[in-house]
């Protein structure tokens, strides 16, 4: 492979990355968002409604959680390759 070939190719594989980067980085927050308030709403002053809690929301904490990690681990090779 050319020099300019593997250059480009380095910066198009930056670019992907910054932009999963961004993606996974909104779909913790928008997540960590959506959970907090559905607990927050879950316990009122009449005591525990827990049909205001999210659905599977143990399946979606482990989703965003290892995405998060996963995400990190990518960004770990891209520096050291």
């Amino acid at each position: 492979m050319t020099k300019e070939a593997g250059s480009a190719l380095r910066t198009t594989t930056l670019v992907l990355l910054v932009a999963l980067n961004v993606v996974l980085v909104s779909f913790f927050v928008l997540w960590w968002i959506a959970d907090a308030t559905s607990v927050n709403s879950a316990e009122g002053p009449a005591g525990f409604d827990p049909s205001k809690l999210l659905p599977n929301a143990n399946l979606m904490w482990i989703a965003a959680h290892s995405s998060l990690l996963m995400l990190i681990a990518v960004d770990v090779c891209f520096v050291f390759s």
